[in-house]
């Protein structure tokens, strides 16, 4: 089951988390990864705020400059491994979430589009396996460096949520053997078999039933109704105000920079600017409402503390929700509660 990429008319680009995780690789080996964001015409600064994004354009640009560039061997395999749930939003949550792997590997196929470019893949179940399948990935990259980042990041979400003797069977490449097979090896802690007609990563299928001590049925339940008004708003159809909020909905943690959403809907900040006059609000107030609309979700729906809530909206610090919720509302957080 995956999302109908019929109603998800733009992309979201790629969480600076990403781009994080590559830099930290990149780092390791002694490059100068300042010099290589100038490169590339991203900001370094731009990395230290974890609400932002770089358009896809700018992420494959990225990573065909790397490619072109570095010599780090395994690339893909190193940067997959680096990344974390976190790194996705809204969508990371609702996976983190699950009650057990079955679950997670349900709402990651019908969600895939939210996790960003390059992760287009699906899971099958069989009669004593299962696995994660990737093929036809459509991005500007070679295809052995794409399957490399999906299934290294797919091996450390599993490895991350499941018991440490949760190991994969098998990864079969449908490309040849590279000259280090053995880094294959070290990150999937399984055999690597090369030249087979699909990409697939298999795993002992008893996996998909282990709970996972994350699961939270109510948090899950908000964050996959989010997922599904992101998908919704981002149809090209849309208002540009509903765009814009379906835009804020999939950063869960953060609230994205004015620039950042102009670049992901392909407009200048300008003319973003202008057409949100033409509808009668500003960005400013878009995010106020909707921060407005979710803190009265988040505590009356999901049993969160208060200063969760306060994270999940985008406040660095838990009084300034306070103090926003009491603008809003005309009592504290817990007031409200109360008079639930």
């Amino acid at each position: 089951m995956t999302a109908d990429s019929t109603t998800l008319k733009l992309s979201l680009g790629a969480p600076v988390g990403l781009l994080n995780a590559t830099i930290k690789v990149l780092s390791a080996h002694g490059y100068d990864t300042g010099a290589i964001l100038k490169k590339c015409g991203i900001p370094e600064n731009k990395l230290s705020d974890l609400s932002n994004r770089v358009t896809t354009e700018q992420y494959y640009a990225f990573n065909r400059y790397l490619i072109e560039n570095t010599e780090v061997r395994g690339l893909g395999l190193l940067q997959g491994s680096e990344e974390k749930l976190k790194d996705y939003g809204i969508i990371g949550y609702a996976i983190l979430c699950s009650e057990n792997l079955r679950m997670a590997l349900q709402i990651q196929d019908k969600y895939t589009p939210l996790g960003g470019p390059n992760y287009e893949f699906h899971s099958e179940i069989h009669e004593d396996y299962f696995a994660i399948i990737c093929q036809g990935i459509d991005a500007p990259l070679p295809t052995r460096f794409c399957v490399e980042g999906v299934f290294a990041a797919m091996a450390s979400v599993i490895r991350n949520c499941l018991p440490d003797d949760a190991k994969c069977s098998v990864v079969r490449l449908s490309y040849p053997a590279p000259d280090y097979v053995d880094l294959y090896e070290e990150i999937f802690g399984c055999p690597a078999e090369f030249d087979h007609e699909r990409n697939e990563l298999r795993y002992p299928k008893y996996l998909l039933e282990i709970p996972f001590t994350s699961a939270n049925s109510v948090l899950r339940s908000f964050c996959l109704r989010e997922c599904d008004r992101v998908i919704a708003g981002l149809n090209a159809n849309n208002l540009l105000t509903e765009q814009v909020e379906a835009i804020i909905r999939s950063s869960s943690g953060s609230i994205p920079q004015f620039p950042i959403i102009a670049e992901t809907l392909f407009i200048s900040p300008r003319t973003l600017h202008r057409r949100l006059t033409e509808e009668g609000t500003t960005y400013r107030q878009i995010v106020e409402n909707l921060r407005k609309r979710l803190a009265k979700e988040y505590l009356t729906e999901t049993q969160l503390e208060q200063k969760e809530v306060a994270y999940l909206l985008g406040y660095a610090e838990p009084a300034n929700f306070y103090h926003a919720f009491q603008r809003w509302f005309g009592c504290t957080p817990r007031e409200f509660l109360q008079s639930q």
